[in-house]
């Protein structure tokens, strides 16, 4: 008798605990989730058209040393080939790309698209730029104007029509960029500013 007494009271807890554990359950799903994940992970839709774009024939049937940094620079789209597989390995840089290349380190590509849109729409209709290259060009010109990268007389230069009429010492934008010239816009798209301790150091070169 003792024993089924005993039986039914620990029947009867369990029972209690499992509605108590079941009552748990339902207030904790019901409140409210107020966890920040550490990281949030966006995907892109065009990650194919990124791969297709670094599929560069030029560089991946190479031994270039620079492999490894184009398909880094491309992934980010700062770098960019031709469109047809080509990458340009061995060809230099002109002007208008490397100014391209500066500001878009800094992820100002969609500013010089805006500023491109904006200086077609306002040329007469036989001289809107019917080449969408030529328009993102001229946005990555005129921002460094804007922002003092080339001078006011270098932009009148790389917007001239024919460039092969511009005297010598003129700003032809399709031609080779130096490396004091990408240096010196990179560091203008960066913001950086001179460390003059360290004057000695880079006042070294004899050129």
């Amino acid at each position: 008798m003792i024993g089924k007494i005993i039986h039914r009271k620990t029947k009867n807890s369990i029972s209690v605990l499992l509605m108590i554990l079941l009552l748990f359950c339902s207030i904790a799903s019901a409140a409210p989730n107020n966890e920040i994940p550490e990281k949030v992970y966006t995907g892109t839709g065009d990650a194919q058209t990124v791969l297709n774009n670094l599929d560069y024939l030029d560089v991946k049937n190479s031994n270039t040393w620079a492999k490894e940094a184009i398909y880094e620079t491309g992934a980010l789209d700062i770098m960019k080939g031709y469109g047809n597989k080509q990458f340009g390995r061995t060809d230099s840089i002109s002007k208008e790309q490397a100014i391209a290349i500066a500001y878009r380190i800094v992820g100002r590509e969609a500013d010089a698209q805006m500023a491109g849109e904006v200086l077609d729409n306002v040329r007469r209709e036989d001289e809107k730029k019917t080449n969408a290259l030529s328009l993102w060009s001229d946005g990555y010109l005129q921002l460094a104007a804007n922002e003092g990268l080339i001078t006011p007389q270098d932009l009148n230069d790389a917007f001239t029509p024919d460039q092969t009429t511009l005297e010598s010492g003129a700003f032809n934008r399709g031609a080779a960029a130096q490396r004091q010239e990408m240096a010196y816009w990179v560091a203008m798209t960066l913001g950086l500013q001179p460390v003059y301790g360290q004057q000695e150091v880079f006042n070294s070169y004899n050129d």
